[in-house]
């Protein structure tokens, strides 16, 4: 995790809050789904709340295990 995440987005509140139950509970890893608004739905004013992504949150290392994470696709996000 950032140590120093600031910024004017919003995400400085997740990141606190992220910091918070890891500091204060035995919770070492965070799973959210949630909705991201690309430039296309952005400019189309697309309001929604149905999840089109999984952030994990991992408080240590140790909980990964390395072997097991495969690269399924590799590409990019078109500005479109």
């Amino acid at each position: 995790m950032r140590e120093n995440y600031s910024g004017n987005s919003g995400f400085e509140y997740d990141f606190k809050l992220f910091e918070h139950i890891k500091n204060n509970s035995s919770v070492g890893i965070i799973i959210s789904h949630i909705y991201i608004k690309f430039i296309k739905e952005r400019k189309a004013l697309v309001k929604s709340r149905i999840p089109n992504c999984t952030i994990i949150s991992i408080a240590d290392n140790n909980y990964l295990d390395k072997e097991s994470i495969v690269e399924v696709r590799k590409g990019r996000v078109d500005d479109g």
